[in-house]
């Protein structure tokens, strides 16, 4: 079965990265949709409705906490990616979220992708 993805990232090369690496080592997952802005974001989850979201945490104007509070839409299985380390990781309707630490190996993309039921 093939999830539909959506990443949110304000750094061009992470989210460039990001959906490259998908592409290349999870063929399980379509990326939909991506996004360099928060409100972007928020637009691109609710109206597409992925089965996944990567989402950075540390954005300008809005952090990526805060832009799941904004969202209509929550039926996704959660990925943050982050440039610090963030202990304790937060869940997501009643799920543990992964947590990658950028810059992440293809390894550590593919085990967090693997955990999704």
């Amino acid at each position: 079965m093939q999830l539909t993805a959506v990443i949110v990232d304000d750094e061009r090369h992470s989210l460039e990265s990001t959906c490259i690496l998908i592409r290349r080592f999870c063929p399980c997952v379509s990326v939909v949709g991506q996004a360099l802005t928060p409100e972007k974001g928020i637009e691109l989850i609710d109206t597409l409705k992925p089965g996944l979201v990567i989402l950075d945490i540390t954005m300008p104007r809005m952090s990526g906490l805060k832009l799941l509070q904004k969202l209509t839409f929550s039926g996704f299985r959660l990925i943050l990616t982050t440039a610090c380390d963030m202990n304790p990781l937060p869940s997501w309707n009643g799920n543990k979220v992964d947590c990658l630490l950028k810059p992440f190996d293809p390894g550590e993309l593919i085990e967090a992708v693997n955990r999704i039921p």
